[in-house]
């Protein structure tokens, strides 16, 4: 493994996860100095390095004065011992200044030690979340993504994009659950359509972000072409009540039908559907979050309908005014879907 890449995996430790996106830098340095295995952006960038990944490439010479430092820590601190404030120079605190930290002498899942040095008061550039976020995924070999707490895709390294494919947020992803067990238990693993997923929860407080890691399913234990989960889909429906669905893959099973009331009102999209006096007008008119409304959705030129399950969330705006809904829905008929998609395929055969 790179060490770019192994800088990356080092937030699956909670000690290291919560100080990730934090304005105030932290590093997790070597026991000898002579590298700093993980980094914050914000501490990345005191060393002119443009992302953690970069800054876990540099070695440094004994006579650094930084990793001189840290090698004399580390013959004092105590092994697990209690954080320690220590003021170090040439932390970023500006020429001649001295950052106070505080210091640790830290045993990692390899049992090997190393020094974690968390400044408590801030220093070097000022980046906002965002370019945080960039930066801490510039230069990662794993494919990697970044979500907001509401599940909102904010970056994506350029190798997840064949995992995302269209999908802009956790739910459309299929990783509504995963995402909820990380945000209570610090991480979640699983598996999504053909890839396997870690969620790791970063930060804290306002600044907690989602960082999905990605990994193909091994060629030798994917999974056959027939559908072996369920079919997911987001819908929105907007300040106006215009009703969308983002997920093509749903409205290409549906068929034309679903397609032509796409961007609709919803009381017209309702009475399309056979749902204008059913569970989900109702369900809408509290302004309330549902869930688990099960409902019969047509599908073109089939006489059954598809069985759908859907949950909605309210959207509040800066002043908690209702902005309208988003929400997903999943049909969970893995026969019925595998021979919608055989008889779909076998009409675009066809075309």
């Amino acid at each position: 493994m790179t060490r770019s890449a192994f800088s990356l995996s080092y937030l699956s430790d909670r000690r290291l996860a919560a100080h990730a996106l934090s304005p105030m830098p932290a590093w997790l340095w070597r026991i000898d100095g002579s590298r700093v295995l993980w980094a914050n952006p914000t501490a990345a960038a005191i060393f002119n390095a443009p992302s953690p990944a970069a800054l876990a490439t540099r070695d440094f010479a004994a006579a650094h004065p930084a990793a001189a430092q840290i090698a004399r820590l580390a013959e004092t601190l105590p092994v697990g011992g209690t954080p320690r404030l220590e003021r170090l120079r040439g932390f970023g605190a500006g020429v001649g200044v001295a950052l106070t930290c505080l210091c640790s002498r830290v045993t990692l899942e390899d049992n090997k030690a190393a020094i974690l040095v968390v400044a408590t008061e801030r220093a070097g550039p000022a980046l906002s979340l965002p370019e945080r976020v960039r930066r801490l995924l510039i230069g990662g070999k794993k494919p990697a993504a970044a979500f907001s707490a509401d599940g909102e895709l904010i970056e994506a390294s350029a190798g997840a994009h064949e995992f995302l494919g269209s999908a802009r947020d956790l739910i459309s992803l299929g990783a509504q659950q995963l995402a909820k067990d990380a945000s209570q238990n610090g991480h979640a693993e699983g598996r999504i359509a053909e890839a396997e997923v870690r969620i790791d929860r970063l930060g804290a407080g306002p600044t907690v972000v989602l960082l999905a890691t990605f990994s193909a399913v091994p060629a030798q234990v994917q999974e056959p072409p027939q559908r072996r989960l369920p079919l997911r889909f987001v819908w929105r429906i907007d300040t106006d009540g215009i009703f969308t669905i983002p997920s093509d893959a749903f409205v290409r099973l549906a068929g034309s039908a679903t397609a032509r009331i796409l961007g609709k009102p919803w009381p017209q999209v309702a009475q399309a559907l056979g749902f204008a006096d059913g569970p989900v007008s109702q369900a809408l008119a509290t302004r309330e979050t549902w869930n688990g409304v099960s409902v019969q959705w047509p599908v073109e030129a089939e006489d059954e309908p598809l069985i759908i399950e859907m949950s909605g969330l309210p959207v509040r705006g800066p002043d908690s005014t209702f902005g309208g809904y988003r929400g997903f829905g999943v049909c969970r008929d893995l026969d019925r879907l595998a021979a919608l998609e055989a008889k779909r395929a076998k009409t675009a055969e066809r075309a």
